[in-house]
């Protein structure tokens, strides 16, 4: 008696000829050889973790691959710490998601969390380097000079730059008579002032710090007027980096003395969520309230003189030659790269705060 031969079909294996069954069963062994590895990488933004983890869940559903509950929900609580603690770190954090097949004899993927975050001033630099050409300009603040005109005799009014960056204010102003003190966070920036100064013999002191850091003091009672044009927009996130602010500034300024400087504003009736105030953060445009500025200012030795329209003042005020800045300035300081309203509506914009020390 002659015993089947396991390679050839019998009558007794059914012979399969639907073309839709076999076709599933090569999906079935073609699916077997892929490797699924990728790589996500996102900002660090603790508000928006029910959004991430809506973009995770549907990417790996889109890749077919199983994943049990247990472990979308062990993958997910994963991304919550990792979002807090970047976020902790920097608003410009990046939460980098790695995944890749598990080893066998295990099933399904592998993935990691991981953090990177680079320093504050190499953040900046690197946000900067983005740009062929400067952010800001190469102009003076058309609102500095006409504040520091109010100022009777140039010689004897001391000005103290808070972030002069490239010294498009600071280097304009000391041409005009004015002493100036800048204060400045990155190092080439600083270097490239004081090698200015240096040539020209300019009335300029550079002196290389972070106005945040509660360890660097600028001369008591020294100044008739402090400027902060590109300084709050970029690293004040929060009421209490606001309030230390305005108390040193207080100390550095004189009775009398006025205050200058730039903030991102919400629209009188628009409360941001938390979701925004974070995501401002990341983009740059650190955003606050009118309530927000004025419990920063609660108690302080200072009065509001003007809240207006950065936009509206320089485009007003400078030559048109200058205007705008950069040509994706305008989106951002009227707070469209972070919320796109219309043309015509706006929800936050970049506004002019002057204030005067009692």
């Amino acid at each position: 008696m002659t015993s089947a031969n396991p390679n050839h079909p019998t009558a007794s294996v059914p012979v399969i000829t639907d073309p839709d069954v076999l076709l599933q069963a090569m999906l079935t062994s073609f699916n077997q050889r892929l490797e699924t590895v990728g790589e996500l990488i996102m900002p660090a933004v603790p508000a928006m973790a029910e959004y991430y983890r809506h973009r995770i869940g549907s990417l790996f559903d889109s890749l077919a691959i199983p994943f049990q509950e247990a472990e979308r929900n062990q993958l997910y609580q994963i991304l919550d710490k990792k979002l807090e603690e970047g976020f902790a770190l920097s608003p410009h954090a990046r939460l980098r998601l790695k995944y890749h097949p598990a080893e066998p004899p295990k099933t399904g993927l592998t993935f990691e969390f991981s953090v990177s975050v680079l320093s504050d001033i190499e953040e900046y630099q690197e946000w900067m380097n983005q740009n062929e050409q400067p952010w800001f300009g190469m102009t003076p603040d058309a609102k500095v000079l006409d504040i520091a005109q109010l100022i009777e005799d140039p010689r004897t009014a001391s000005v103290l730059d808070i972030g002069a960056a490239t010294g498009r204010n600071t280097l304009t102003l000391a041409q005009r008579g004015y002493p100036v003190d800048a204060l400045e966070l990155v190092p080439p920036y600083c270097d490239r002032l004081q090698q200015i100064a240096e040539q020209t013999g300019l009335p300029v002191t550079v002196t290389p710090g972070d106005i945040f850091d509660p360890l660097v003091r600028m001369p008591l009672g020294q100044y008739q007027l402090a400027i902060a044009t590109e300084t709050l927009p970029l690293f004040c996130c929060d009421r209490d980096r606001l309030r230390l602010f305005l108390v040193k500034i207080c100390d550095v300024l004189q009775t009398g003395g006025l205050v200058l400087f730039s903030l991102f504003l919400a629209s009188d009736d628009y409360e941001p969520d938390l979701v925004t105030r974070q995501m401002s953060q990341v983009n740059w445009s650190c955003l606050f309230t009118r309530s927000d500025l004025a419990h920063a200012m609660a108690g302080l030795p200072l009065e509001l003189i003007s809240d207006e329209s950065w936009v509206n003042y320089e485009q007003t005020h400078r030559p048109e030659e200058t205007w705008p800045p950069h040509e994706s300035f305008l989106n951002w300081a009227t707070g469209r790269e972070l919320l796109l309203t219309p043309p015509d509506q706006t929800a936050m914009e970049l506004r002019w705060i002057l204030c005067k020390r009692l």
